[in-house]
């Protein structure tokens, strides 16, 4: 129904939230800055339609700069004239050899036919191109869309179809009568596809956002047939923006409209049989509408130019801009042109439509924000129960019918100034949207517990989420006018967690910089050269690409100072310096979009790989895999450059000085500035490697530096932990089913008439190991053993050596049956708390106050990097059936658990409870003063650590499991080799904890109110009880299968 829509930036400020570091790469000038946090945007009431105008507080706004001297863009759009034979250009540095295959672009390029002229910059007719590389050669060549409407407007010398910004006169010839009645009549739509370049079922496209498109041949640039939406589904429009998975097959969105109301529907196109396009006619047969979104307001539907969608889940965003449906029917009749019919109305919230891609089901939980504007997402994916959306944002949409060629055309200086100064900006933001929600969900707490976002969302009323974003940059984006035509590695990364992304800055009406954002660091690196104006960046894999940014940056460069001085841009996608440029000797007026994620053909394709006779389908792609940290540190000492500057961090980082060098030191951070595009970045460790400290001292002399001062916002130098709760469900499973009676009459053993002593058990199996017999014995010794030098009973330092031997070396089989083994008396529990034995691996004379305690393992690497880990895999969310993250992975959560013990903050526990036992570091946080809350927040992820607490128990009765093992443990209480008989009822496992969490970081979900202390009396007391544990086992276990 529409034309593509783009604009300039924000007039109306923007909101930033950013305590990291960021770096500006620029030619002829490199800065490393720090900003500090700002405040989110307010909340609002969670409804479709907002009572009140929205305010913000000034004090917390920054006005973006506003321009002063901008040269005239006029030359940028005119009409040129179209090269369809291939020319070759001039190449200056060096195009990569590897490249290999077509650069296609589209957009406007034709204004005027006869004395007609256009009126707004989207109305101009399609012009083709394609720049086409092949061992470091490129050639350029163009063409018009031979379109309908370009063929009927040529015919005729004059505009024949109205477009978007302008209506199309009557026929002169015809009488005043015929010219009268001529308004009454539906108009035809356009054909005039501009937007850019789609595929389906392996065909090649041009879209616009009517329900026509135009198949094309890829390598000459000739117009095929028309294909129009509604032969094949109920739609009258799609958008020009379609996604692709991996299998091949392509989703669009489109609307309909009818007696039963308006309707956004999905459509899905299946892939190609065979992987093979057609010859000889369009086909889009097996498309099919798998969900259709009823308008929230049927005379009043939504605009939108792109969508959202992840592995599993399609987003369609229903923001503030409306289509008046009244005015549509009488735009014409009114001699007004079809933008007028599009209307910017705040007073309706943004609602997030949640849709199922596999079902075609739409989440009965609707998703609501303030009004917003955004015409591209960046990505968006999956994380442990939410849906994270990075998308180009702002908030005014007035903006749509500004880019009339009158104001684009504007002359130098004030006039332009004016103009561009009176723009809305978009920037980059993050919706993260909570998936579990139902009724048991609270009302009115943070439902985001992730810890490294800072995006907010809450449950308003039954059915009913409202959002609050997470700005995705710092203050230094201001100067370069936000950014739009967002890019990222499309072909690996599509859906899934990612780190960067490429886009346009906006210091102009038309972008004058390319800018690479890295949306972990809030990093920023830049390109720009005064006069230029460069067209959106498309990222291309190298062919041997082992990281994310691995690759080149295309983008196409033209001047409104000379003639035909247009050039391919290529860049080095990690540095975001210039390797090269084609020069190409005519004239290319600035155009919409560049390829997507279809359009490149050759091995190093974006989402496809395209011969020139038979185009494949999305591969599947792969994540990137991790490199240690020590072959990282190898390789960056290969290079010189790279490891001159790996000298000065490591200088950097040492002493007591080292914030004030990382903050003010130039030299430090020209240093930070190279390692952060260096193979150091992104490097990892091993649990137990070899060297492992030697590594973890790598990781950190980086990401110290960039996470200095983060409390507990350090990410894990370790591996990826891999989801593995299939053994872990069916244990908690286990736990649910097996609650006969209430945890606190005690446990019981398989032989009732003795008690089980389950810790006696371990450390019986553990001596019948050669193994962990000798590393426990030996870390017995060492930390009962005196230190007459110091006076303490043992050396601390060695006792926590001994034990890390003990944890590292011993299989968890045996380690940790002796750390997390199930108790039913105060005598088990004692031999389980003296696990870690004696008091000076644990205790000091005096307890320490936990942030200091928390600083002084923040000091050391192996410490650091345990507590990051520990933080990481038990990362306490509602939104999981234990609360730990990684898909309930309980194993994760032990491991690093168990790993904290033999460093500065190793944890015990402290009583000798067996049925309210408590785990805590050996600290306090009295004394803390106005950081008392910061402590005990700190402090509860030991105490009240849910995720811990349930992993500790599902170890404890999934102790069965490991009877399978064949270890044979003497004694009147030892167990059979069947295990526990869950179905006699004779053993009682203790209660599911229930989460108590303590508050995050960004102030949001605070402790569960009204909760008593002692859960384990009032869970599971009756058959309701009991008939929800049951349920819950079920689900479970046919979740894990």
């Amino acid at each position: 129904m529409l034309r593509s829509i783009q604009f300039g930036p924000r007039k109306s400020g923007w909101w930033c939230h950013f305590p990291t570091l960021r770096v500006v790469v620029e030619p002829g000038r490199g800065t490393t800055r720090r900003s500090n946090h700002g405040d989110l945007l307010g909340e609002r009431p969670a409804m479709s339609k907002s009572k009140e105008p929205q305010t913000q507080s000034i004090s917390s706004r920054q006005r973006c700069p506003q321009a002063n001297g901008l040269e005239s863009v006029a030359p940028l759009v005119r009409s040129v004239e179209e090269t369809p034979d291939p020319i070759p250009t001039t190449i200056k540095g060096t195009v990569p050899a590897w490249i290999n295959g077509s650069f296609l672009r589209n957009g406007p390029g034709k204004f005027e036919f006869g004395k007609d002229r256009y009126t707004h910059w989207f109305d101009g007719m399609a012009m083709m191109h394609r720049f086409h590389i092949c061992d470091g050669n490129v050639t350029y060549s163009s063409r018009f869309l031979q379109s309908d409407s370009y063929v009927c407007n040529s015919e005729k010398n004059r505009i024949v179809v109205s477009e978007f910004g302008t209506l199309a006169m009557p026929d002169p010839c015809k009488n005043i009568f015929a010219r009268f009645f001529s308004r009454f009549q539906i108009p035809k739509a356009t054909d005039n596809a501009s937007v850019h370049f789609v595929k389906y079922k392996g065909d090649y496209y041009v879209s616009t956002e009517t329900n026509y498109m135009r198949r094309v041949d890829p390598q000459s640039l000739e117009t095929k047939e028309k294909v129009d939406w509604s032969q094949y589904i109920a739609v009258n429009s799609a958008t020009a923006h379609p996604h692709y998975d991996r299998e091949g097959a392509t989703y669009n969105m489109g609307n309909s409209y009818g007696k039963s109301g308006f309707f956004y529907n999905i459509i899905r196109v299946p892939p190609p049989e065979d992987n093979v396009a057609s010859e000889d006619s369009a086909d889009l047969t097996g498309a099919k509408v798998i969900c259709s979104i009823r308008a929230a307001e049927p005379r009043k539907p939504s605009y939108y130019h792109s969508f959202v969608m992840s592995e599993n889940y399609i987003v369609f965003i229903e923001q503030p801009i409306k289509l008046d449906l009244l005015k549509f029917m009488l735009y014409r009749i009114q001699g007004k042109s079809f933008h007028k019919v599009m209307t910017w109305e705040p007073q309706y919230n943004t609602i997030f439509h949640l849709v199922d891609r596999h079902t075609g089901k739409e989440s009965e939980v609707r998703y609501f924000t303030a009004p917003m504007f955004t015409l591209h997402q960046i990505n968006a994916f999956e994380d442990n129960g939410f849906l994270v959306m990075d998308m180009c944002c702002g908030d005014d949409g007035e903006v749509i019918g500004d880019f009339t060629l009158e104001n684009l055309r504007r002359g130098p200086g004030e006039d332009m100034d004016k103009f561009y100064n009176s723009l809305c900006r978009n920037f980059p933001r993050r919706y993260v949207l909570p998936l579990n929600v139902d009724e048991k969900t609270p009302l009115d707490q943070n439902l985001v517990t992730l810890h490294n976002y800072k995006a907010s969302a809450k449950k308003t009323k039954p059915g009913e989420v409202y959002m609050t974003h997470e700005e995705l940059h710092d203050d230094e984006l201001l100067q370069y006018g936000g950014l739009e035509f967002p890019q990222i590695n499309y072909e690996r990364y599509n859906g899934r967690p990612y780190r960067y992304f490429y886009s346009c800055g906006f210091g102009h009406v038309f972008s004058d910089s390319l800018l690479k954002m890295d949306v972990h660091t809030k990093e920023l690196k830049v390109w720009r050269y005064p006069g230029l104006f460069p067209s959106e960046p498309v990222f291309v894999a190298s062919p041997k690409a082992t990281e994310e940014d691995d690759g080149v940056v295309l983008s196409v460069i033209i001047t409104p100072r000379e003639e035909k001085s247009t050039f391919l841009l290529v860049l080095d996608a990690k540095t975001f310096t210039e390797l090269g440029r084609a020069e190409v000797p005519v004239n290319i007026p600035y155009g919409t979009h560049d390829d997507e994620a279809s359009s490149w053909e050759g091995p190093s394709a974006l989402s496809v790989s395209l011969s020139t006779s038979a185009p494949a389908s999305p591969g599947t792609g792969s994540q990137p895999e991790w490199v240690d940290c020590i072959q990282a540190s190898d390789m960056c000492n290969q290079n010189p450059y790279c490891s001159s500057r790996y000298r000065v961090m490591r200088q950097c980082l040492v002493g007591k000085e080292k914030e004030a060098m990382l903050d003010n030191n130039r030299e430090c951070q020209a240093a930070l500035e190279v390692l952060l595009v260096s193979p150091l970045y992104d490097c990892r460790c091993k649990r137990g490697m070899k060297k492992e400290l030697q590594c973890l001292q790598n990781y950190w002399t980086i990401h110290m530096g960039l996470t200095e001062g983060g409390d507990m916002d350090d990410s894990s130098p370790y591996e990826p932990v891999a989801p593995n709760r299939h053994p872990d469900a069916f244990r908690l499973a286990s736990i649910s089913s097996g609650m006969l009676t209430v945890a606190s009459k005690g446990f019981h053993c398989p032989d009732a008439e003795r008690n089980c002593n389950h810790c006696l058990d371990a450390a019986k199996a553990c001596n019948l190991n050669n193994s962990c017999k000798k590393q426990r014995s030996t870390y017995i010794a060492t930390c009962s053993k005196e230190d007459p030098n110091k006076g303490e009973t043992c050396s601390k330092k060695r006792c926590h050596k001994a034990l890390r031997m003990f944890l590292d070396r011993v299989p968890t089989e045996f380690s940790h049956r002796l750390l997390f083994c199930p108790c039913q008396t105060e005598g088990c529990a004692e031999r389980r708390r003296q696990t870690i034995v004696p008091d000076c691996s644990y205790k000091e004379k005096e307890k320490p106050n936990c942030l200091e305690l928390r600083r002084v393992c923040r000091q050391d690497s192996l410490c650091r990097s345990r507590l990051a880990d520990y933080l990481a895999n038990c990362w306490m969310t509602p939104h999981t059936v234990s609360t730990c993250p990684n898909q309930d992975n309980h194993q994760a959560c032990l491991a690093s658990y168990a790993r904290l013990i033999g460093t500065e903050m190793t944890p015990n526990y402290v009583d000798n409870s067996f049925s309210n036992w408590t785990i805590s570091p050996w600290c306090t946080c009295k004394g803390s003063g106005n950081q008392e809350e910061e402590c005990m927040n700190f402090l509860r992820y030991f105490t009240e650590n849910t995720c811990l607490r349930n992993a500790i128990q599902a170890f404890g009765y999934g102790i069965d499991n490991m009877q399978n093992k064949s270890m044979s443990v003497p004694g009147p209480s030892a167990m059979t080799k069947t295990g526990w008989d869950w179905s006699t009822g004779t053993s009682e496992p203790p209660f599911v904890a229930i989460p108590k969490y303590p508050e995050p970081r960004d102030g949001g979900l605070g402790k569960t109110q009204g909760l008593p202390e002692d859960h384990s009396a009032c869970l599971y007391s009756d058959a309701w009880a009991l008939l929800l544990g049951l349920a819950v086992a079920l689900v479970l276990a046919q979740h894990a299968l």
